[in-house]
């Protein structure tokens, strides 16, 4: 039991004395907890049951929450400290930590996007099928109209973490793009564009549903035209659309309309020769991705254009990892691509 100073005469008595035993003087009304000591109650009494509570997944939740959530006040600085302690990979001690989130939250004694993001990554990346799952619905729960947590009180990037959060970790693809439509909408400037790019991007490596990952992957193509953004996506995605159809004998129509819709309104050609190189190791169909890798050739030929297109292909090759079909479509650009280069440096020696 701590002790303080009495207000009138200094003497040192109990914090929970109603009055001082030397001056008489009553204590004022005591103070409300603060989220972090309601934390710090819930947590040591769990410790006594499941030991020291940890929160898993720490780099990711504590990047994204250092990100988004800017207030440098001292609570957020305790937090901040504890969760970079959190390194426990025990699945007992996962749920302990996202149940215990998901209370504060909905007591509002908790930064929203840190609880947002914590539950989030543990929804991702639990190796615990039925806690992921927990870890979804707490999220769903926080953020239905029936709860207390208001949304609309988060600044855009939170709302915007939310929509990211839900679209890749919800099971109905109708929910997903709904959840993607929400993004189109508050992601209303370049910045922000990149920033939900870059989440998605990191969102679809840790899920393992691949029509998901494809859905995840095909708006930063779509949505967010970034050129470095869509190199990053290449590998993901063909890997996606391997993980789906594992024979390779699909069409992937549905994936090529959407490219291809990208293509039509894109006139840049550092985009141009990414978008024909990803359709070339989409397709499974051998004359379309002889066309692919042609265009590709010729867009990539050009003089000040060139290096970049031989830097793509060696970005992509190390990430193949001895796949012998996506080695042999590069292998194939490659050839193409030199070959271009030598006529146009050709028709330049005979001007």
């Amino acid at each position: 039991m701590a002790l303080v100073k009495c207000k009138e005469c200094a003497a040192e008595i109990s914090e929970n004395a109603e009055s001082c035993p030397r001056c008489g003087i009553k204590s004022g009304p005591r103070k409300n907890r603060g989220w972090l000591d309601t934390l710090n109650v819930v947590s040591g009494t769990l410790t006594a049951v499941f030991g020291t509570l940890v929160i898993p997944a720490a780099g990711a939740a504590l990047a994204w929450f250092t990100f988004v959530y800017h207030k440098n006040s001292q609570e957020n600085e305790k937090l901040q400290a504890m969760i970079e302690s959190a390194v426990s990979q025990d699945t007992a001690k996962e749920r302990t930590a996202v149940r215990v989130v998901s209370c504060l939250a909905k007591l509002n004694k908790l930064p929203a996007p840190f609880a947002l993001s914590l539950l989030g990554t543990v929804a991702r990346s639990s190796e615990d099928p039925k806690l992921r799952r927990e870890a979804y619905d707490a999220i769903e729960n926080l953020t239905t109209e029936r709860s207390s947590f208001d949304v609309e009180k988060l600044d855009t990037s939170d709302k915007l973490e939310i929509f990211c959060l839900q679209a890749a970790l919800t099971p109905s693809q109708y929910f997903r793009q709904r959840n993607l439509s929400y993004i189109e909408r508050y992601a209303t400037n370049d910045l922000l564009e990149h920033e939900v790019a870059a989440k998605l991007l990191a969102l679809s490596q840790d899920i393992s549903d691949p029509q998901t990952k494809i859905d995840l992957l095909l708006t930063v193509f779509i949505r967010y035209n970034d050129p470095d953004m869509m190199e990053r996506a290449i590998p993901i995605l063909y890997s996606a659309v391997k993980e789906r159809d594992p024979s390779q004998s699909d069409s992937n129509e549905d994936i090529l309309n959407f490219l291809d819709l990208v293509a039509k309104e894109n006139k840049d050609d550092r985009s141009k020769i990414r978008l024909y190189l990803i359709r070339a190791v989409v397709t499974n169909d051998q004359d379309s991705r002889k066309d692919y890798l042609e265009k590709f050739a010729i867009i990539g030929a050009r003089k000040e254009i060139r290096d970049e297109a031989k830097r793509l292909l060696e970005s992509i090759t190390r990430t193949a990892k001895g796949d012998a079909v996506l080695i042999r479509i590069l292998d194939l650009a490659s050839k193409n691509l030199a070959d271009e280069v030598d006529k146009a440096t050709a028709n330049i020696t005979q001007r």
